[in-house]
């Protein structure tokens, strides 16, 4: 009897001590709290790119905000019997409107020479690169394809007013190109097809001179 009562106890011992309580707490709660301001500006890039060059931010050169887009002084071509600029521009644009929807247009007042003009040979290209990086917080990735609701304006003449570049109908902040050149007729040049019914090369009989003009972008909500 006395061996089978301390068998009986050890027994009762082990099980007591294979017995897990469980326990949970939950602290009173905390508010956290931030302000994002709206936003509703657009950043813009200026590159001075050689006119043989397809690769405005690899060979171009950064021009600093607010510089003026000189073409500099333009190159007789004998084999095509036109006046060519030594260079293009490509501006980038990239809108910041807090998630609304939005779109950039383009205004060109003049380009002239006294009363002597050259705007049916000033044009503008809107362009959209899936590779074009824009992120700050992620400058190694690409923007990818076009948001599908977004879309992109037709090359065009540049002297004239409201002249669409991009509608952003998705409110993402995308980055888009628009190219400036001089007109020379080149069928493998983007946007030719829009283009080659209402631009003209730069003949010689133009008149010779210093021609200006003003562009200016503006950003509007939908």
């Amino acid at each position: 009897m006395k061996r089978l009562a301390t068998a009986l106890v050890l027994a009762v011992v082990l099980g007591c001590a294979g017995t897990v309580f469980a326990a949970s707490y939950t602290a009173p709660s905390i508010d956290i709290k931030v302000s994002v301001p709206r936003q509703f500006a657009m950043d813009y890039w200026v590159y001075d790119v050689p006119a043989d060059s397809t690769n405005p931010s690899v060979d171009g050169e950064l021009l600093d905000p607010g510089a003026e887009l000189n073409f500099g002084e333009m190159t007789w071509d004998e084999d095509y019997g036109i006046w060519m600029a030594p260079k293009y521009f490509c501006v980038f644009l990239a809108a910041r409107t807090s998630g609304d929807p939005y779109k950039i247009t383009q205004t060109c007042y003049g380009f002239k020479s006294g009363t002597k003009d050259l705007t049916k040979s000033l044009v503008m290209t809107p362009d959209y690169q899936a590779l074009d990086r824009w992120d700050p917080d992620d400058p190694t990735t690409a923007q990818t394809a076009m948001p599908p609701t977004d879309a992109l304006g037709a090359p065009d003449l540049a002297v004239g007013a409201d002249k669409l570049v991009y509608t952003g109908n998705s409110g993402l902040t995308r980055m888009v190109r628009v190219y400036y050149g001089l007109w020379t007729g080149d069928a493998n040049a983007k946007g030719y097809a829009d283009l080659k019914d209402k631009a003209k090369v730069v003949t010689g009989e133009q008149p010779a001179g210093p021609y200006s003009g003003i562009i200016t972008f503006t950003l509007t909500s939908l």
